[in-house]
């Protein structure tokens, strides 16, 4: 993850983590074990909001451990539950075929 507070990452650089992460799942996958699709993953985290102007908006949210969550100062802590599809199927092992869903 590119840039990082002492509290922790900013929200789109942890997102890009999570689909960096699932695409060499998917890229190391063994052909002989039985697909699995990726439909839907939901994420829940602790975040910080920071005033920043030097972003859209104005706000910048930055994803937090549990500790950090206890003793944030200077931003207004929240748990935030995100649920994310791939545009696209991803399946994790062998390619969908007629053999892989029966």
């Amino acid at each position: 993850m590119s840039t990082s507070s002492e509290n922790g990452v900013p929200l789109a650089d942890f997102i890009r983590h999570i689909k960096s992460q699932l695409l060499e799942a998917v890229a190391a996958r063994d052909p002989k074990e039985p697909a699995l699709a990726l439909e839907k993953v939901k994420l829940e985290m602790d975040v910080q909001s920071k005033v920043d102007s030097s972003v859209k908006g104005g706000v910048k949210f930055w994803v937090i451990n549990a500790d950090a969550a206890r003793t944030a100062v200077g931003g207004t802590t929240q748990k935030v539950t995100l649920e994310l599809s791939p545009a696209e199927p991803m399946f994790l092992g062998r390619e969908k075929t007629a053999s892989a869903l029966d």
